[in-house]
C-alpha cells in the first residue's frame, strides 16, 4: 500500500515537472514566429518646383485667325489675386476681298484685368475676371461700283470709290476662366465672358451707322458681344 502512493506521488511530480518544463519552449516558439508586417499606404511626396513665380507672359493662340496678336502680361498680388494687361494688334485685310473690293482693317486694343481665384491658389486654378477694353479702329474700303447709264449707249459706267472709318470705343466685361501652371513654368489659360462696347467717338462717312469689315462684328465697336481665347504662357 505504502509502495502504491510512492509510485503516485513520483508520477505526478514527473508530470507537473514536464508540464513547466514545456511552457518556456512554448513561449520561445510562439516569439520566434515571424510577425504580420502592417503596411501603410503613404502618400508620396508632391515634387517640389521652388516658389510660386508671380509673373507670366502670354500670347492668346486664336488671335492670329483674325490676323492679330494679343499678349497678356499678368503680376500676381498674393494667392488669390492678380491684375493683368493685354495689348493687341490687328492687321486683317477680310475673308472675301476680290479683283474689284478690297477691304482693310487695322485696331489697337487694351484690357486691363482684375482676376480673382474662386479656387485654386498662386495663378493656378478657376477665377472670375471683371476687365476693360479700349478699342480703336480704322477700317477702309476702296472699289467699284458700275452704274447703268440709261442712254445710249445704255452701257455700265464705273464708279470708283475709297471710304475710310476711324472708332473708338470702350468695353466693359467679365470673363469666367480657368488656368493650369505645368511645373511652375508654363501656364495654359482658358476664358470667356461677355463685353458690353460704348462707341467713344467716330469719323468717316456714313453717319450714325458703324461699318466694319463684314468678316467682323460690329458689336466689337457698339454693343454686346462675347470675349474668348486661349492662351499659353511662360512664369519668370
Amino acid at each position: 500500500m505504502k509502495s502504491f502512493k510512492v509510485i503516485s506521488i513520483l508520477a505526478c511530480v514527473l508530470f507537473l515537472t514536464n508540464a513547466f518544463a514545456q511552457k518556456p519552449y512554448q513561449l520561445k516558439k510562439v516569439a520566434d514566429e515571424p510577425q504580420p508586417t502592417q503596411t501603410y499606404n503613404t502618400p508620396e511626396p508632391k515634387p517640389d518646383y521652388g516658389p510660386p513665380k508671380l509673373n507670366v507672359i502670354k500670347l492668346n493662340m486664336l488671335s492670329p485667325v483674325y490676323s492679330s496678336l494679343m499678349f497678356f502680361f499678368e503680376r500676381s498680388i498674393n494667392k488669390e489675386n492678380s491684375l493683368e494687361l493685354g495689348l493687341g494688334y490687328m492687321n486683317f485685310d477680310g475673308f472675301s476681298n476680290s479683283s474689284t473690293l478690297s477691304r482693310h482693317t487695322e485696331a489697337f486694343f487694351i484690357t486691363p484685368e482684375y482676376r480673382y481665384m474662386l479656387k485654386g491658389e498662386n495663378l493656378n486654378g478657376t477665377y472670375i475676371e471683371p476687365f476693360l477694353k479700349f478699342t480703336s479702329m480704322n477700317y477702309t474700303e476702296s472699289g467699284v461700283n458700275y452704274i447703268y447709264n440709261s442712254t445710249y449707249p445704255y452701257n455700265s459706267i464705273p464708279a470708283y470709290y475709297n471710304d475710310s472709318y476711324s472708332y473708338q470705343s470702350l468695353g466693359i466685361g467679365i470673363c469666367l476662366g480657368q488656368q493650369y501652371i505645368y511645373k511652375n513654368k508654363i501656364s495654359i489659360d482658358f476664358f470667356a465672358g461677355p463685353v458690353f462696347n460704348m462707341l467713344l467717338s467716330k469719323s468717316g462717312t456714313g453717319g450714325n451707322n458703324i461699318k466694319i469689315d463684314q468678316s467682323l462684328n460690329n458689336t466689337m465697336i457698339k454693343g454686346y458681344s462675347l470675349r474668348g481665347g486661349l492662351t499659353v504662357g511662360f512664369l519668370y
